[in-house]
């Protein structure tokens, strides 16, 4: 184990960043009509992210809507 610990290269780093529901909150800022209420933004191919509202939504996964 010390031996791999050695061998790791840490002059590279990654970052992931959680948008979670960023761009639908965007879009509610807005067009403040659209608070509160299930929303998608995307395409009809993807969907790039979905607000919270959409969990009380009857669906496992937003792209079972298309």
């Amino acid at each position: 184990m010390l031996e791999l610990e050695a061998s790791r290269d840490l002059s590279k780093m990654w970052l992931h960043t959680d948008m979670d529901a960023f761009y639908a909150a965007v879009e509610t800022l807005e067009d403040p009509s659209l608070k509160g209420k299930p929303l998608a933004v995307g395409s009809m191919s993807m969907i790039a992210t979905a607000s919270y509202e959409v969990n009380i939504l009857p669906y496992h996964r937003i792209n079972s809507i298309f």
